[in-house]
């Protein structure tokens, strides 16, 4: 499990689309190499 702050998860759906957005821009949209989670996050 990834804790991103105290009491915050990626089981939380709000957290997790904002990484998986993210992920969606930065990786798949710009080609940025920077790490990601299961290629998910």
């Amino acid at each position: 499990m990834i804790v991103i702050h105290k009491g915050i998860t990626l089981s939380d759906p709000l957290i997790a689309a904002m990484f998986a957005d993210r992920k969606q821009l930065f990786v798949d949209l710009l080609d940025w190499d920077v790490p990601t989670v299961g290629g998910r996050y």
